[in-house]
């Protein structure tokens, strides 16, 4: 192994630690020192990896067509040297970016491509996030049995390699789909196990998305309190280990409890705190969500002007990001203002 091979890798391992640690500019700067590095050599899986790690970081940001492109370079570099490993993994995660997008027909076909590969190559990983994804793509178009059937497979994937973080995220997501088909108690017991196994893995940041997960399930069946409880512990803990983007989201959440209990006045009061927290976030998209639920309140209290502002800041800023679906809802929200 050449010494420009082994300070690239390294460079990898800590540009790929950045992203996980939630810090996308940083980890942007290192890929582009790598790919400055490696620039001179053919295209190889360093390079394409590089680039993927780039994409991801764009997506942290919530900068869905740049990261779009960095997985569309990945995959022509990957192609171009014959890696069918990082082949299978950029189209993987361009297909993400696809259903990010609000084109669920384009991701399925990239997850397909990805798939195969991957099943060839034996990616048990790689195959499990796949089936995952599926999941969410058929429980976005009510296809609760597709995706029961999606998440199953890619619990036994993430299992059949002790994938700790793949099994949590599966279980999860078996709770969301669980909540909105009305199983409630089935649902907050899929939660208690994925919190299990978070706890064992010292993932923060894991086990407080699961607990709002538990508290989203708890407001679909209109339980008010108790999601407010869990919020408030769950946004607790996202302060103290300083993850704002987490902060944010559960703040808007308690916005939207206030606002669906008949108290917009007092979900405005959540979300000028979930504002000013998404500020400190790198989370493109997560001002957007939370503009558009301050739309809601103010429309909920018989206030067009300002639920339209907010609502026009709130699709400007989708519309910015390439998030297509969510600019349409919110478009339409516009729309039926007059």
């Amino acid at each position: 192994m050449s010494r420009l091979q082994t300070d690239v890798e390294h460079l990898l391992d800590h540009a790929d630690w950045m992203n996980l640690q939630g810090q996308p500019l940083e980890a942007i700067t290192i890929f582009g020192e790598v790919l400055d590095r490696i620039s001179s050599e053919p295209p190889s899986g360093l390079q394409s990896k590089a680039l993927r790690g780039v994409g991801l970081a764009f997506r942290t940001l919530g900068e869905i067509r740049e990261s779009r492109l960095a997985y569309e370079e990945a995959l022509e570099v990957a192609r171009a040297c014959g890696d069918l490993v990082e082949e299978a993994e950029s189209l993987n995660g361009l297909a993400i970016d696809y259903q990010l997008a609000g084109d669920p027909t384009g991701a399925e076909a990239l997850y397909t491509e990805a798939a195969g590969i991957a099943r060839d190559e034996g990616l048990f990983q790689l195959t499990g996030i796949i089936h995952q994804n599926r999941g969410v793509i058929a429980s976005e178009r009510g296809d609760t049995v597709a995706a029961r059937e999606c998440y199953r497979l890619a619990l036994d994937c993430f299992e059949a390699i002790l994938d700790e973080k793949g099994i949590c995220w599966t279980l999860n997501n078996l709770g969301l789909l669980s909540a909105e088909t009305g199983h409630l108690i089935e649902a907050l017991d899929f939660f208690d196990q994925a919190r299990d196994v978070s706890n064992q893995g010292g993932d923060r940041a894991l086990g407080v998305r699961i607990e709002i997960n538990r508290a989203h399930a708890l407001m679909e069946a209109q339980e008010w309190e108790l999601a407010a409880l869990t919020l408030d512990t769950a946004v607790g803990v996202a302060r103290t280990s300083s993850l704002p983007t987490l902060v944010a989201e559960g703040l808007r959440y308690m916005a939207q409890i206030e606002r669906l209990s008949g108290q917009p006045w007092n979900g405005l009061r959540w979300i000028h705190q979930a504002i000013e927290t998404a500020q400190t976030s790198p989370d493109a998209l997560l001002m957007a969500e939370t503009k558009r639920e301050a739309g809601a309140c103010w429309a909920a209290l018989g206030d067009p002007t300002r639920a339209r502002k907010a609502w026009e800041e709130a699709a400007s800023r989708f519309e910015r990001a390439g998030a297509e679906k969510d600019h349409a809802v919110v478009l339409e929200l516009l729309a039926e203002l007059g």
